[in-house]
Parts: structure tokens; C-alpha cells; sequence
């Protein structure tokens, strides 16, 4: 069985055991130095709701929240759009960045396919607007469109609020309602283009939400726009696997993600869920310890194959690493 697999089911199956009840999860660790008010994951579905405003994160930056969130760059030629977040959000989260400017988006980039960080396009975009994403993308995007049916009502576990209780017979029609794009620039590794003197690089960043995850690189700001590579919170443990069942998710090409994101050392992250966080010191910690978890499990499990350890065995070892204070500080 190839090491990812066995990754996958050594973390599927700790994972799928209660975590110990505990107060002290990574965002709460994180608001004690930074001042950002603690966060759950069961949070992120009422995230942003009561926002009156767009929150300005520099003077060309600003993002409008939701259960996935939408950044938009701000220049004198037009603006740059970061993920669009869900449809039946995007009334508010359009009217609110309008208000701050209402210039054309010139470029819409999308971090990957899943339907929050890109379903609201229609009501951002128009015709003249350059889409950007991933090469692997569009697969993805079948794959996700194909498995509509099973994965919605699985989605529905998460997201009450947004996701109707659908029969299993009326899944099929509204398959035909979910959101597909497509991109005019696909991106391998690196794309780079500029609007109105602002340089941006689009980073192929695969891994924790899968093959297709794109970052966005502004070189001159030191600003660096992470769609999901980080999950929903900043640092937890990545979603290599997922309940909902999705594709499986490498964990070495996200090591090789997180070293790049080192290398370009930036002073400011913008995830597209949940807050900003602009501590250079404090994203670099994080980055560190997120890569340095996720490869002491991959190495553990390799060295368990070789000793012809099974999944059983594996799985306490890499769970409670996972959960103590020298990785992540607890699972979220």
C-alpha cells in the first residue's frame, strides 16, 4: 500500500475519534499574542454575518468575510479579486466591497475549486475579466461536479444553514444548478502580470486542499493571499483527508507548498477563511510547525511500513503527536 495511503488512513481514522475537549486550540493560542478573537471550525459557517463593512487590511487590500472569504487588491487601473465566497452570500459581501471601490476587476483569481472560493463569480466579474487558476483545476472541478450527489448531503453536516435538506431524488437536478468556470490563464507553477504598478504573482501551492490550490504573491507589499493552504485556521493541522470523502491529498508536494511559502517570507497571510494575520514572526512559527507536524508523521508512517507495522499500530503514535504542544498545540 503506497505511503500516502496509509498517511491517509492512519490520520482518517485517529481523526475520526472525539479529540480531547480542551479550551486550548490553536486560534485561541494565537488570539493570546495576536489579539484575534478565538475561533472553532463550527464557527465558520455564521463567519462575517454580522459585518456592516469591508475589513481593511492595508491601503490597497481589503477582504469581505463569509464561510469563505473574497480579497480584492485595489489599484488605479482596475482591481484584483482574490476567491468570490458562496453565491447566497454574495450580495452582502459584493455590496460591502463596492462600497470601499467600485472599479472593474480586471482578474478574478481562484485558489481552487471548491465552490466557496469560487461559486459567487457571476455576481463579481464581467466579460472583460481574466480568470486564473490552477492547471489541475478543471479536473478537479469535474471530479467535485460529478460527485455532487453524494458529497451535498455530506456538506449539509457542516453547513446546516447553507445547504438545503434535499431529497435524494431531487439531488440530481440540482446538481445542474452547481457553479462551473472556465479559466483563460490555467497556472503550472509561477504567473506573473501586473495592474495599474502593482506586481502579482500566482504560486502553485498543491496540497492540503489538494492538487489545484493556487497562492497570490505581491512581491512589493510582502502580502501573500493563501486561499485553504493553511485550512480554516492559522496553524492547524491540514485536511490531508476529509470526512465528507473527497480525493486523497499528497502530503509531500504540501511540505514542498510550505517550504515555498518560507522562502518568500511573508510579513502579512490572507487565508480566505477567518482572519488576517500580519506577524511575520509569528507566520513563520506557524508555517514551521504546521511542515515539521506534517513530516514527522509521513516519516513515522514510512519507517512503520518498513517494520511491517500495521494501521492500527500506527495510528495512536501519529495521533497524539498531532495533538501534543510540540506540533500544533491541539487538532482543530
Amino acid at each position: 500500500m503506497k505511503v500516502w495511503l496509509i498517511c491517509v488512513l492512519v490520520l482518517g481514522l485517529g481523526c475520526s475519534k472525539s479529540a480531547p475537549s480542551s479550551d486550548n486550540t490553536s486560534a485561541s493560542i494565537s488570539a493570546d499574542a495576536s489579539g484575534r478573537p478565538p475561533m472553532r471550525t463550527r464557527d465558520l459557517a455564521t463567519f462575517g454575518e454580522d459585518d456592516t463593512e469591508a475589513l481593511k487590511i492595508t491601503d490597497i487590500v481589503y477582504q469581505v468575510r463569509g464561510v469563505a472569504n473574497a480579497q480584492m487588491v485595489i489599484t488605479p487601473a482596475g482591481n484584483v479579486l482574490i476567491d468570490t465566497g458562496l453565491p447566497q452570500q454574495a450580495g452582502r459581501m459584493v455590496e460591502q466591497m463596492k462600497a470601499v471601490n467600485d472599479g472593474p476587476i480586471t482578474h478574478l483569481v481562484v485558489s481552487h475549486a471548491h465552490a466557496d472560493h469560487y461559486g459567487a463569480y457571476d455576481s463579481w466579474v464581467d466579460d472583460d475579466t481574466q480568470i486564473i487558476a490552477h492547471a489541475e483545476f478543471p479536473e478537479v472541478q469535474e471530479q467535485l461536479y460529478e460527485l455532487f450527489p453524494f458529497q451535498m448531503p455530506r456538506n449539509r453536516m457542516f453547513f446546516p444553514g447553507h445547504v438545503p435538506p434535499l431529497p435524494r431524488m431531487a439531488l440530481g437536478l440540482a446538481k445542474k444548478m452547481y457553479p462551473v468556470i472556465d479559466a483563460d490563464v490555467l497556472v503550472d507553477d509561477t504567473y506573473s502580470f501586473e495592474v495599474g504598478g502593482v506586481q502579482f504573482e500566482v504560486i502553485a501551492t498543491p496540497g492540503a486542499e489538494g492538487p489545484d490550490s493556487v497562492s497570490v504573491w505581491l512581491p512589493q507589499h510582502k502580502i501573500l493571499f493563501t486561499g485553504d493552504l493553511f485550512g480554516h485556521m492559522f496553524p492547524m493541522w491540514p485536511n490531508i483527508t476529509t470526512i465528507r470523502g473527497e480525493r486523497h491529498r499528497f502530503m509531500m508536494p504540501y511540505v514542498e507548498s510550505l517550504n515555498r511559502v518560507l522562502e518568500l517570507e511573508p510579513e502579512i497571510i490572507v487565508p480566505s477563511h477567518y482572519y488576517p494575520v500580519a506577524d511575520k514572526e509569528e507566520i513563520r512559527e506557524g508555517v514551521t510547525r504546521i511542515r515539521d507536524a506534517v513530516l514527522y508523521v509521513h516519516d513515522a508512517v514510512v519507517e512503520g511500513i518498513n517494520e511491517v507495522k500495521n494501521v492500527y499500530t500506527l495510528m495512536p503514535v501519529s495521533y497524539t503527536h498531532i495533538l501534543s504542544h510540540e506540533t500544533l498545540g491541539s487538532i482543530s
